[in-house]
């Protein structure tokens, strides 16, 4: 397949899995996009090297883009866990996995939602995932 110079391919990891989006997309395309149509592609089972997930749900994913260098001439994309090498714990099962993402997603709102509504908690104590990854 040859691309045009603004297209590339994007690499998805999930699941413990990785595959590239058979279709390009436009480098410049904004990451909302990109984790819409990366959905849908896990959700259909398009994207080789990925098993089908009816459930996948990219919300709080990284979407990366590095432009070509010298040394990398082309532009690549990445969509990623927030964490660099995925979240995939050893001998983790996909279901296991899927429901330990649920679980986080459950009590990183509760942290953002008891934080909205506790007004006399001084804002250095209460603890979300952002400010977590902060104080390392």
């Amino acid at each position: 397949m040859e691309l045009q110079a603004n297209e590339v391919l994007v690499n998805v990891t999930w699941a413990g899995q990785n595959g590239d989006m058979p279709q390009p997309v436009e480098f410049d395309a904004s990451n909302q996009d990109i984790l819409n149509w990366v959905t849908e592609a896990v959700q259909s089972g398009s994207i080789p090297g990925i098993t089908s997930d009816p459930d996948a749900d990219f919300s709080g994913f990284v979407v990366e883009k590095l432009a070509a260098t010298e040394v990398r001439p082309t532009n690549q994309v990445i969509v990623r866990p927030k964490t660099a090498f995925g979240d995939w714990i050893l001998g983790e099962t996909r279901e296991e996995w899927l429901e330990r993402q649920a679980r986080e997603r459950r009590v990183s709102s509760n942290l953002v939602q008891t934080a909205s509504e506790t007004e006399e908690t001084p804002e250095e104590e209460i603890v979300t995932p952002k400010s977590a990854f902060e104080r390392l």
